[in-house]
């Protein structure tokens, strides 16, 4: 119903370390945890990921970044041969 979900958009969101127990006392008496959990990790998943690439980009603009990438090395190089 409407109001389930009102009532569940407006709790905080879960925290990482207690993700499964505060899911079960979000959908308490509103709306099934198994439907609630899948879509509750998606948005932490999402929030996650945006955090990340906003700190990619300020990294970026500091002049921070640093790339790497693979060395092709000659078999005789590497002085264990």
């Amino acid at each position: 119903s409407d109001f389930a979900l009102d009532a569940v958009a407006l709790c905080r969101p879960p925290r990482a370390e207690a993700f499964v127990a505060d899911v079960e006392a979000i959908a308490q008496g509103y709306v099934q945890v198994d439907r609630l959990l899948p879509i509750l990790r998606h948005i932490q998943t999402l929030e996650a990921l945006r955090l990340a690439s906003r700190a990619s980009e300020r990294s970026e603009l500091s002049g921070e970044s640093a790339l790497l990438a693979a060395q092709d090395r000659d078999v005789n190089e590497r002085g264990d041969i």
